[in-house]
Formats: structure tokens, sequence, C-alpha cells
């Protein structure tokens, strides 16, 4: 049978909101509800207890949390277009602002979510990992499908993460 040590409230970690490294520990490619390519991303953020979901999506509403992640990962922002592979972000650390978002729970708090991705220091382009997927996805196809769907539930569970 599981068993969890009860831990009191005022024993346990407190997160504070603001400035956290992180580390996507999942992401995958599918489309949003709108039918835009979307990269969802399963974010591991140091002191949190639980991963926090971001949606990176394609369209040109959203373009400034793409440009976002980009500088974030070191990905060149120079051109007319960015270019993402979901598997460009799987098992990258990176920086983010973290504060209350939208989504409330059970008890009408608010989850934390990421609010800003932070640009790389020094601008540094992490390596890609090993190609798993074979399109990327561009600002410039935005109704372009995705090769690798996902759904929201396909990204459940965590991975111990040391930072």
């Amino acid at each position: 049978m599981p068993t969890i040590r009860n831990i009191p409230q005022e024993e346990r970690p407190k997160f504070e909101p603001g400035d956290h490294d992180c580390k996507i520990i999942n992401a995958g490619e599918g489309l949003s509800k709108n039918g835009d390519p979307q990269i969802v991303l399963e974010v591991q953020v140091k002191g949190l207890q639980y991963p926090i979901r971001d949606y990176i999506t394609f369209s040109e509403g959203a373009a400034f949390k793409v440009q976002q992640l980009a500088k974030a990962l070191g990905v060149n922002t120079d051109g007319d277009f960015i270019t993402i592979h979901g598997d460009q972000c799987f098992n990258k650390r990176a920086r983010v602002k973290v504060g209350p978002g939208k989504k409330l729970n059970a008890k009408g708090k608010p989850y934390m979510s990421i609010l800003e991705w932070l640009p790389a220091v020094g601008g540094q382009q992490q390596a890609p990992a090993p190609s798993a997927f074979k399109q990327a996805m561009t600002i410039a196809h935005p109704r372009k499908a995705a090769s690798n769907r996902i759904s929201h539930d396909d990204l459940a569970g965590t991975d111990e993460i040391p930072f």
C-alpha cells in the first residue's frame, strides 16, 4: 500500500513567484484548438513540486511567445521566420518567469504558470536533441499539420530532475 509522510502545511517548502531555472522534461508537437501548430511543453521548474505545461502556439497572435522560447533556447531569431522543432526543446534547461496563472485549483487558488521565457545568457545556442519528428513548425505555415500529434493528456507523469 502506498504511503507518504504527512508534512504539516507550515513545514512545506514555499515557492515564490519570480525568475527560476527550469528543465523541459517533455515536448510534443500538435495542433491547438483553432488548428494552429503548437508545441506542448512540460516544464519542471526548480523549487516547484509539480511540472507546468506551457503551450507554444504558432500563430500571428502568439508570435511573441514563440520568440521568447526561441531566445530562451538560443535559437536564431534574426530571419523572417522562426522554426522550432519539439525535439529541440526536450531536455533543455532555460530560465522562466513564473507566477499565478489563470487556471484555478479546487480551492480556487491559481496554479503557477510560465509568464515569460527569459533570454538565454549570452545568446548561447544549445545543441539540438536527436531528431524525433519529421516536420518543423514555423510561423510561415500556421495551418501546417504536425507530423506527430500529441494530446494534453499524453503528457501525464514526471521524472525526478536534479538541478
